[in-house]
């Protein structure tokens, strides 16, 4: 049974399995961590102040990310902007769930990820093996990568992101309200 990214979740999609729908959380207000908003649908100058997840700015990055990629219209441009927009998310998992520790130098998100979160060890390593095809593309080597390449590593990046999504909302939602605040 896969492990949620806080607790427990159900079984994680794989790479290239497609998930299925699942409505979006709108956490309305700015995106500051931490800052407080006005509940939707209460009435004008009623106040009750609920928290935004510290997670929710690098996730809009992510989301940032994702949507470049869908509008770009060169293949390896889409394909580098959804391999950024796979990179965000992953840390903002990193982010939530890692410890600050000592390293002799440069460490591998999907490395640090498949260690930190082995639920999502099979996403890690699925973009881990594009590694090397995204900085060829990065360097110039823009015909490696096909419209489909580009379309399907969209795709997936997509699923990853709704997928941390999703777990991250769930655990932020299962926190009692008192330690929302000030995390």
């Amino acid at each position: 049974m896969a492990v949620d990214i806080i607790g427990t979740a159900p079984a994680a999609l794989q790479p290239g399995e497609r998930a299925r729908e699942v409505p979006d959380v709108q956490v309305p207000g700015p995106l500051d961590p931490g800052s407080e908003h006005q509940l939707p649908g209460a009435p004008t100058g009623v106040q009750d102040t609920v928290p935004s997840p510290p997670y929710l700015v690098d996730l809009r990055r992510a989301e940032q990310a994702l949507l470049e990629a869908e509008l770009a219209v060169a293949p390896a441009d889409r394909y580098l902007a959804s391999y950024l927009a796979a990179m965000r998310t992953a840390v903002t998992v990193l982010a939530v769930r890692a410890r600050p520790r000592r390293t002799s130098g440069p460490t591998d998100v999907w490395q640090v990820l498949a260690h930190v979160a082995p639920e999502l060890g099979e996403w890690a390593a699925f973009f881990a093996a594009g590694r090397q095809k995204r900085l060829l593309v990065q360097a110039g080597a823009a015909t490696l990568v096909s419209e489909r390449e580009a379309d399907d590593l969209l795709r997936d990046a997509q699923d990853f992101h709704d997928l941390v999504a999703r777990r991250l909302n769930a655990a932020w939602r299962r926190r009692p309200p008192g330690e929302r605040a000030g995390t």
